[in-house]
């Protein structure tokens, strides 16, 4: 479900790479909102595992948008989670590090990030429909997975690695935002995680993001070194880029669940520029 976004092309890459048996679907061939139209295709392809990768993103446009991003983020995951709870099918489905407050004070109180239990307080209406799809999917039953991720970057659609290639290479100086602190999840890091996930009993919540923690200032410049982009970057303050949603000031996530379960496994931002732009040129 969202094969055509982000995560849903690399999971379709993945899948086919490894030659395993999928079916997958974006809006056009299945209308994830209808209930019974899902049911129907659930009893006809009987999978072990449904993987929502369909979500309402834009940020901003949630905030007056209240029926589509209530329907993609909330409604619809849960009437999905209880349909495969009832049919003993692994619900997997995607959520974000706005389901946390994101104060700038949090950043000394959760050094490590914010572990999987912390107080959940969303900043804007993205984020509140985003855990009213936890909660629903939580009260749905045990046989899912939660996996909160932060960032969100890959060689597919639009994304924050991308736009900065491109304004990189078109203009001779950047300013960029400094003040806040998180860290950057790729795609093809997300669905690894997830695959080992699957093989161990575990279900709940997880986050998978990479190690360390940085600003939008600092993962910027290290995509712009690593493409031997020569443009002069300025660190601002959020204040500088007014937007309709407010954005949390500290949004990392404490991967430590992950790693217990997966003996220790970790991503890292270095690795993941690399990767995305080197399928980026590969593609060109």
């Amino acid at each position: 479900m969202g094969a055509k976004g982000q995560l849903g092309l690399e999971w379709t890459k993945r899948l086919s790479r490894e030659n395993l048996a999928f079916t997958a679907t974006d809006y056009q061939e299945l209308d994830i909102s209808d209930t019974e139209a899902v049911a129907l295709y659930l009893d006809e392809h009987k999978p072990d595992v449904v993987l929502n990768c369909a979500a309402y993103t834009n940020v901003d446009g949630a905030e007056s948008d209240f029926k589509a991003n209530n329907l993609l983020n909330h409604s619809a995951p849960a009437a999905i989670a209880e349909l495969c709870d009832a049919k003993g099918i692994v619900f997997v489905h995607y959520s974000t590090d706005y389901v946390f407050s994101g104060n700038i004070e949090d950043k000394q109180a959760y050094p490590l990030g914010y572990p999987i239990d912390a107080p959940v307080n969303p900043v804007n209406k993205y984020g509140e429909a985003k855990l009213m799809g936890e909660q629903a999917i939580q009260q749905s039953g045990k046989n899912y997975l939660i996996i909160r991720i932060a960032w969100l970057c890959s060689a597919y659609g639009k994304n924050f690695m991308k736009t900065m290639i491109r304004f990189g290479s078109e203009k001779p100086k950047l300013t960029i935002v400094n003040d806040q602190f998180g860290s950057p999840t790729f795609t093809f890091d997300v669905v690894d995680a997830t695959l080992r996930i699957l093989q161990t009993p575990e279900r709940g919540i997880f986050h998978v993001t990479t190690e360390g923690m940085y600003s939008w200032f600092d993962f910027a410049n290290a995509i712009f070194n690593e493409a031997g982009i020569k443009v002069e970057t300025e660190p601002v303050g959020s204040d500088a880029y007014p937007m309709v949603a407010k954005r949390p000031a500290y949004s990392k996530l404490d991967t430590s669940r992950f790693k217990e379960i997966s003996g220790g496994v970790s991503y890292h931002m270095a690795d993941g520029i690399k990767r995305v732009l080197s399928e980026l040129n590969s593609s060109s």
